[in-house]
């Protein structure tokens, strides 16, 4: 290496221990600063220049000094966060000498760990229960130990089953909707619906429509609901073509067109949805104090008697819109779909040819969409049929699965809420075939 080259390298573990020094001091730690962490980052690239035995010292004099400082500040209340800091900090500096991009990229990571203290302490505390606890590591056995065990081989009736690949997406599918449950949980079911509904939409967009038919009921959070009920179909929409992406990039190739026109139509009706909300909030206003509520209504009122509020024992809840990701019921019930949908899939293919296939989709799409995507790309990918016949497949799996949410959006909205539904819905499905048909004729 170059001189220049080493200086570069000893520059980087400087400012890796400054930008964390600078984030520590400023939280206000009695015994680190800006500069203990700049020359500790030093230190470790200095260390490993030498040698990984000289690295390691310093890293073992870097956890005797944070270990002193406790039990100098045993009466503190302050964590220990800044003395772990401290050993990852040489860890940095010492792999900048190798890796300066990966110690930067360390760096930064560890910065954010750092500034999020706030946000994952009401995480974990406020957001998190323990059944989100249970249901994370049942995905996490089923990601980590489950599925590399499971055989990549194609296995029953017309070789449709290949395990790993269906557990795969069963474990993609419940990693997506973890995002949205999260987001849902953070901002609440009453604050920003729309966005629920689009987190929503990536856990069960079935579910989460009813759910948004059901708050549409009340006429003050109507159009917002409704349009979290229209972005949650987005959301299925997305999460379909990445299944498409992953199992056969000809078939999501055939049916981007599609999905892009389907997506802008999505995303312009619940604009609208939304825009209307705000048009018609302007047009109330609350009366202004001093203003007799007579003249604004010729209904006189009796007077009422002030009473002390009922006390109870329980605080009102939020009921929670998106179901939870990792409950084992829905995963099973998943992996049952998907299996079920492998299986009609090839057989409806074999019996019936393409016709075959198109029924058999829309047979499946009443249920999940996604597993009818699935099975049609899957197929595609095997040579079973054409890309044509696996993306006309899918658009008959998307139109039963709009049909249902329809059904459901009367059943848990009620006519009204379901009619402004449907209309809502109208625009984007028309669009969505109209698009189909051009790129498959």
């Amino acid at each position: 290496m170059t001189i220049p080259s080493d200086w570069w390298h000893l520059g980087v573990s400087i400012a890796v221990g400054l930008l964390v020094g600078l984030e520590r001091e400023r939280s206000g730690h009695p015994s680190f600063g800006a500069r203990t962490f700049g020359i500790a980052g030093l230190i470790g690239g200095i260390s490993a220049a030498i040698s990984p035995i000289v690295a390691a010292g310093a890293l073992l004099t870097a956890g005797v000094i944070g270990a002193s400082a406790r039990l100098r500040d045993e009466n503190s209340d302050v964590g220990t966060t800044t003395e772990i800091a401290l050993a990852a900090v040489i860890c940095m500096g010492a792999l900048s000498w190798t890796s300066p991009a990966l110690a930067v990229g360390a760096a930064v990571a560890m910065l954010t760990l750092l500034w999020a203290k706030k946000p994952i302490r009401h995480l974990a505390e406020d957001l998190i229960t323990d059944s989100d606890e249970r249901d994370a590591l049942i995905f996490f056995v089923a990601a980590f130990i489950i599925l590399p065990l499971l055989p990549d081989t194609d296995l029953g009736p017309f070789g449709a089953l290949n395990p790993h690949r269906i557990w795969t997406i069963v474990v993609l599918l419940t990693a997506t909707g973890w995002v949205g449950y999260i987001a849902s949980r953070i901002l609440g079911p009453r604050r920003g619906l729309a966005i629920t509904g689009l987190a929503g939409g990536f856990v069960s967009g079935s579910a989460t429509t009813a759910a948004m038919a059901h708050r549409a009921k009340d006429h003050q959070v109507e159009n917002d609901a409704l349009a979290a009920a229209v972005l949650a179909s987005l959301s299925s929409l997305l999460l379909l073509s990445s299944i498409c992406w992953f199992v056969s990039p000809d078939v999501l190739r055939a049916l981007l067109p599609s999905v892009i026109a389907g997506a802008i139509t999505l995303l312009l009706m619940a604009g609208a949805a939304i825009l209307r909300h705000s048009r018609i909030s302007g047009v109330f206003h609350p009366v202004p104090p001093g203003v007799n509520r007579l003249k604004r209504s010729s209904r006189v009122e009796a007077p009422r008697v002030e009473t002390e509020p009922a006390q109870t024992d329980q605080e009102p809840t939020e009921e929670p819109i998106t179901p939870r990701p990792f409950d084992p019921k829905p995963v099973l019930l998943l992996t049952t779909v998907l299996t079920l949908a492998l299986l009609l899939g090839r057989w409806g293919a074999a019996t019936f040819g393409t016709a075959g296939i198109t029924a058999v989709s829309a047979l499946i799409g009443l249920a999940d969409s996604h597993a009818a995507a699935l099975a049609a790309a899957q197929l595609q990918a095997a040579g079973t049929i054409t890309t044509r016949a696996a993306v006309i497949g899918i658009g008959a799996a998307l139109g039963a699965n709009m049909l249902v949410k329809m059904l459901l959006a009367f059943a848990a909205g009620g006519l009204r809420v379901g009619a402004r539904f449907t209309t809502l819905m109208i625009l984007p499905v028309v669009t969505f075939a109209v698009s189909l048909y051009l790129t498959t004729r």
